[in-house]
């Protein structure tokens, strides 16, 4: 990996550059076939008016990944807490 600096002057407030090539990085694999390609879900989460003081209980989507082989959910790219 190669740092590029942005050209201004340090501590400007800028992040360096950082060049990277993807084809050098490891694919991230399903557990169950190491299938590497995902499609995208949505899973819904009830959320109960007893949390929110909300007059009726909440849906609130949640963006998860599924293995396009075998359809098992992707644990390394699933969000915190679910």
């Amino acid at each position: 990996m190669e740092v590029v600096g942005n050209g201004g002057p340090a501590g400007a407030g800028q992040q360096p550059q950082i060049n990277i090539n993807l084809a050098e990085m490891p694919d991230v694999k399903c557990t169950e076939c190491d299938g590497i390609y995902f499609e995208q879900a949505i899973r819904f989460k009830k959320i109960s008016k007893l949390l929110t003081a909300a007059p009726e209980d909440g849906i609130a989507p949640v963006q998860i990944w599924l293995c396009k082989s075998c359809g098992t959910p992707s644990e390394t790219l699933m969000p915190e807490g679910l």
